[in-house]
């Protein structure tokens, strides 16, 4: 998977979330996580998550 390009400024620490606007006062957030699991192998995920009010 090709390295994600975050714009010069964006200011984001390692252990933050990426968060960003949609518009209409909608929110994503994006998340990457590891969890290693019984058989040994790790488990990878890139999570988004999308809020929107009503």
């Amino acid at each position: 998977m090709p390295a994600i390009r975050i714009p010069p400024d964006l200011e984001v620490e390692p252990d933050e979330l990426l968060r960003f606007g949609l518009g209409g006062g909608t929110e994503g957030e994006i998340e990457a996580t590891q969890q290693q699991r019984l058989d040994g192998w790790l488990d990878r995920r890139i999570l988004l998550h999308v809020r929107v009010p009503f």
